[in-house]
C-alpha cells in the first residue's frame, strides 16, 4: 500500500527494502512516520477508497478492501488484540502493525518488574522540597481563585476520610485518561462546551478499549514440564484472546500465567461474569470453609497488596477449561488468582485508540494546554503519538515541560531522541 502513493515513493522509497514476497525492512523513524501518517493516501484501482488519504479510512474497511472479510476474520482472531484490528485511524494502525511486531521479537522488563519504574518517580518526587504523594483522593472539580493568592482552588474528596478537601495552585497537570477527565465536573471553566468546544470535540477524537487481565499463581510451570514452553505467548479466538508465559525463577516453582489477557470486544465475555460482588471468590482448596482464605503460600501482607481483585470460582473455572482446550492438556488448578478489568471507571478503558480524520498533529499538543492563557494542562498517553504505550506519556509530558514549563531537556535524554508532535 505504501508503495502504490507516489507522494511515499518520491520521499521515502529509499527507506523500504524488499527481503522477500511477504516481508519487507522498514528504515523509517518515528518522526518520518508522522510525515507519512499525515500525507499518506491509499491507492488501488476500483477499491471504494481510492484516492483517499489513509487517515480517513478506518483499518477494518483497509483489512477488507485488501484480503476480504474472511480475511480480516482470520486476520483478527489470530493478531491476539482485537483492538489493533478495530476500525480506527488506518494511517496509524498500520505504522503501529509495522512497529510494534516484527518476526524474533525479543522482550525485556526492568530488574524487579516494571511497578520498579512507578515507585522511582514516586520516590523522586516526594524526596523534592515541597513535594506530597498522598494517595486516595478523587479530583472534583476546580474553578479560578485570583482573590486567594493563586490562580486555581481544587477540590478533592477523600475516600478514606470521606471528606473534601481544597487545595491552591497555580498550574494544574491532569494526568488523566479521557474517562477519567469526564468524570471531573464538565461544568466547570475549563471544561464548559459552551465556552470551550475544542477540548470536548478534541477528548472525543480517541476510542476508549477496554481491557482485561486475569493472572493466575501455579504451584509448578505446567507449561514449561508438560509442553516445553518457556515463555513467550500464544494466541486464540477462544474468548481468552491471549496467554502469556512468564519466565519462572530457578529457585522457586511458583509460576505466574497470564492466563487471559484481552480487549475490546472479548472484554464483555468476562467483566459480565464478575458484576455479581457477592459471589464467592476462588479457593486453591474448594472443600475448605468458604469464610477461610486459601493463599497459604502468601503472607498476609503479601495479600493486601495483590493487583486487582480476587477472581470469582466461576471465572476460574471458566478461564481453565479455554487454557485446557487450548494447550490439550488439563490445566491444574491454581493457588491464587487475580483479575482486572481497566474498562471500569475511573480508567475507562485500558488503552485508547485514534479516531479516523482525527488530526492528532494539532489535537497532541493542543492536548498539552487546551486554553492558552490558563495554565491547565493534560497530559498522558491517551493523546500522544504511542498510544497504549509509557513511553507516549513520557514523551507527551517531556514535551509540556519543555514547551510550557520552559525546563531544559535532562542530560540522560539523548539529544537525537523523537518526543513526538
Amino acid at each position: 500500500m505504501l508503495r502504490n502513493d507516489p507522494w511515499f515513493t518520491e520521499n521515502y522509497a529509499d527507506r523500504l527494502n524488499k527481503i522477500s514476497h511477504y516481508a519487507y525492512e522498514f528504515n523509517i523513524t518515528r518522526g518520518q512516520w508522522d510525515d507519512i501518517r499525515i500525507n499518506w493516501t491509499y491507492y488501488k484501482q476500483g477499491s471504494p477508497y481510492d484516492g483517499m488519504k489513509m487517515r480517513n479510512i478506518g483499518f477494518w474497511n483497509v483489512i477488507k478492501d485488501q484480503v476480504g472479510q474472511e480475511g480480516y476474520a482470520f486476520i483478527a482472531d489470530a493478531e491476539g488484540y482485537y483492538s489493533n484490528t478495530m476500525n480506527w485511524n488506518a494511517a496509524i494502525a498500520v505504522s503501529y502493525m509495522i512497529g510494534d511486531d516484527g518476526e524474533g521479537d525479543h522482550y525485556r522488563t526492568i530488574e524487579n518488574g516494571f511497578d520498579q519504574l512507578a515507585y522511582a518517580l514516586a520516590r523522586h518526587f516526594t524526596e523534592s522540597e515541597g513535594s506530597q504523594l498522598w494517595m486516595g483522593n478523587r479530583l472534583v472539580t476546580f474553578e479560578k481563585s485570583e482573590d486567594t493568592g493563586r490562580r486555581y482552588r481544587l477540590t478533592f474528596y477523600n475516600v478514606y476520610d470521606q471528606a473534601y478537601w481544597k487545595v491552591y495552585a497555580d498550574s494544574i497537570i491532569l494526568a488523566m485518561p479521557k474517562r477519567s477527565l469526564e468524570l471531573i465536573d464538565q461544568q466547570n471553566f475549563f471544561f464548559d462546551s459552551n465556552t470551550h468546544p475544542a477540548l470536548k470535540q478534541h477528548m472525543d477524537s480517541i476510542f476508549d478499549i477496554p481491557s482485561f487481565k486475569l493472572l493466575m499463581g501455579f504451584n509448578d510451570p505446567w507449561w514449561k514440564n508438560d509442553l516445553g514452553i518457556k515463555e513467550g505467548k500464544a494466541s486464540t479466538d477462544l474468548p481468552m484472546s491471549q496467554c502469556v508465559y512468564f519466565g519462572t525463577d530457578p529457585d522457586n516453582a511458583h509460576s505466574l500465567l497470564l492466563a487471559s489477557y484481552n480487549d475490546y470486544r472479548t472484554v464483555h465475555f468476562w467483566n459480565s461474569l464478575i458484576q455479581d460482588e457477592a459471589a464467592r471468590g476462588y479457593r486453591s482448596n474448594d472443600s475448605a470453609d468458604p469464610g477461610e482464605k486459601q493463599v497459604s503460600l502468601l503472607s498476609a501482607q503479601e495479600t493486601t497488596v495483590l493487583p486487582g481483585v480476587e477472581a470469582p470460582a466461576h471465572v476460574v473455572k471458566e478461564a481453565l477449561n479455554q487454557l485446557s482446550e487450548l494447550h490439550g492438556i488439563t490445566v491444574p488448578d491454581p493457588y491464587i488468582v487475580r483479575v482486572k478489568d481497566w474498562s471500569r471507571d475511573p480508567y475507562g478503558a485500558g488503552y485508547h485508540n485514534w479516531r479516523t480524520s482525527a488530526l492528532f498533529e494539532d489535537i497532541i499538543p493542543f492536548m498539552r494546554q487546551p486554553i492558552a492563557d490558563e495554565s491547565v494542562h493534560i497530559i498522558g498517553d491517551a493523546y500522544s503519538g504511542k498510544q497504549g504505550w509509557t513511553e507516549g506519556a513520557f514523551c507527551v509530558t517531556e514535551n509540556l515541560l519543555q514547551t510550557s514549563f520552559f525546563l531544559k531537556k535532562p542530560d540522560w535524554l539523548d539529544e537525537a531522541y523523537y518526543l513526538g508532535l
